[in-house]
């Protein structure tokens, strides 16, 4: 594509995005993440690739930087603080490399930034 990426996954859950993580060969150079997903949220899921020790670069997001989702079946919906750099603290801390956090709504040049940083430091192919 015009962004230079040449395969992409999707899932609709965190749960289905691990079994796509687990069987994927090779492992993706580039996750994205988010943090709010039906089944097992995004800070689950980056747990669990942090404990399959994956290399490759991570992004996450989510519309709830600020603010986190007031229904109480969120894991962290009591944190005051930006959902966003604590995801961030947390992948950082169990071994992941982090390359961004990004608020959603994200736009194709975002995006395009990202990885064209990526491709730029080597970190892509």
């Amino acid at each position: 594509s015009d962004l230079g990426v040449e395969q992409i996954l999707t899932a609709h859950s965190g749960t289905q995005a691990l079994d796509i993580f687990k069987s994927a060969d090779p492992k993706p150079d580039l996750l994205l993440c988010d943090l709010c997903m039906p089944g097992m949220d995004g800070f689950e899921f980056l747990s669990r690739i942090a404990n399959k020790r994956f290399q490759g670069e991570v992004v996450i997001m989510s519309s709830y930087d600020h603010q986190a989702p007031a229904t109480g079946d969120w894991a962290l919906s009591n944190y005051k603080a930006s959902a966003l750099k604590l995801a961030e603290k947390l992948a950082r801390v169990q071994g992941l490399k982090v390359r961004a956090t990004l608020e959603k709504p994200i736009s194709r040049q975002q995006l395009g930034v990202v990885i064209g940083q990526l491709q730029s430091s080597d970190s892509l192919p």
